[in-house]
This record gives C-alpha cells, structure tokens and sequence, in this order.
C-alpha cells in the first residue's frame, strides 16, 4: 500500500499547491487569501509571543507556515521532550538527587529517535548559571 501511495503512476504526477506568495512576498493560501486571522500587520503581535524568537522580525504566516510542515519546532516541545527524557532515565534508572549526567548521552525517544540528553542538561545548567533559565522551569 505504501508504495501504491508512492507511485506516481497512480496520481496525476501533480502536486496540489497549498500556499502561494502575493505581490508583496507575503504566504497566502492557494485560493490568494491570507491566512485566517494571520494578517501583516499583526507582527507586532507575533514578536511578544515566546513560542520563537528571531533577531529580525519575521512575517507571523510565514512562521505558521514553516510551523506546520514541522521546518521549525517551538523552543517549549524541545524543553519538554528533553525533561520527559530526563524523567524517564532518572526513573528508569532508580536516581533521586542530583546525577551528573555524560555530555555524550543519548536516550531513545519514540521507538526510532534517539535524543542528545547530555547535551540538553549541560544547555539547561549553562542557561541557569547564566540567570537565562525561566523560573517555572
């Protein structure tokens, strides 16, 4: 079946457009109207949120854009995964207080990827020697 989704043979060969760019370079959708609730001027908007930062202002429907073919992955889901991971092997592991943990360390997460654990926790303790930590993490 995978491969019968595969196959160009059996689809048309084209691929359907779901986002296009106006005269102004901003992302619309393939019918040419922007985004729901996603107009230019709500950059402002945008930049207040710590979902992503830039160092330059960017277009919020071009960031929702590389948001949902998953390009960029929010700063919070790669903090929780690297905590749950932390969890898992402090649990795993029968460890209660404080553990130094190998800078090489990688974890499985899911059943394919693994992740680099020792290198998310010496970040996290760089970021709180630095005062640079949010405090309800």
């Amino acid at each position: 079946m995978l491969e019968q989704l595969a196959s160009r043979a059996l689809n048309s060969g084209q691929r359907k457009v779901h986002v296009r760019r106006d005269g102004d370079g901003r992302i619309v959708r393939a019918d040419g109207e922007v985004g729901e609730g996603q107009e230019h001027d709500s950059v402002d908007a945008a930049s207040g949120s710590a979902l992503l930062r830039f160092s330059t202002s960017r277009d919020p429907a071009t960031i929702a854009a590389f948001l949902r073919t998953r390009v960029y992955r929010p700063e919070s889901l790669v903090w929780l995964e690297g905590y749950q991971a932390l969890l898992r092997r402090r649990e795993g592991n029968g460890i209660t207080g404080l553990y130094a943990i190998p800078y090489d360390t990688e974890v499985q997460v899911g059943a394919t990827k693994s992740f680099p654990l020792g290198r998310w926790v010496h970040q996290q303790r760089k970021a709180l020697r630095a005062g640079e930590l949010e405090p309800r993490r």
